[in-house]
């Protein structure tokens, strides 16, 4: 995807998946950066709870031993493929597969390049973000640093400098 958002980069990626691989849902599931704990953000397909099969690994448990292990993990209807950024671990992806469908060597490692993938654009939309908060700060400051210079008296100058900052 051409976008730095990451919602849409989730989105994206879901459709993706369940248009290349015969599957009942996809859902992906992201590490919250100060606990650690993985949170389920966007979801496609038939709810797990209306699955009539068989019962199946906690997808939570499922993507945690994908993100510990750094691989695809699979279970009996299920799979989940680690999302890795450049230095560190952002989630995974959970796959729940209809009855019967086998995934091979080759779909694992299809599997493992996607949540690479994904890992890269979420990074790069993280980055971005981060680049223009950094900007809008280094903009504010320059304006506060251009009105202390031009203003020779200090209430004036205190007071164009709070509304810059309340900016």
């Amino acid at each position: 995807s051409g976008t730095l958002d990451s919602e849409v980069i989730l989105n994206e990626a879901l459709d993706g998946v369940l248009a290349l691989f015969d599957l009942d849902a996809a859902s992906i599931y992201v590490l919250d950066a100060e606990t650690q704990d993985i949170l389920a953000v966007p979801f496609r397909g038939v709810r797990r709870t209306t699955l009539s099969d068989e019962v199946d690994a906690d997808p939570i448990q499922l993507c945690e031993r994908a993100v510990r292990e750094g691989r695809v993990v699979i279970s009996k209807r299920s799979a989940c493929v680690p999302i890795q950024g450049r230095n560190e671990a952002l989630g995974a992806l959970h796959l729940t597969c209809r009855p019967g469908l086998t995934l091979s060597a080759a779909d694992k490692s299809v599997l493992a390049a996607i949540g690479a993938q994904i890992g890269l654009a979420l990074e790069n939309a993280r980055l971005y973000h981060e680049a223009n908060r950094r900007n809008r700060v280094l903009a504010a400051l320059n304006s506060i640093a251009h009105v202390l210079g031009q203003s020779p008296r200090l209430e004036e100058s205190l007071g164009l400098t709070l509304a810059r900052i309340l900016e």
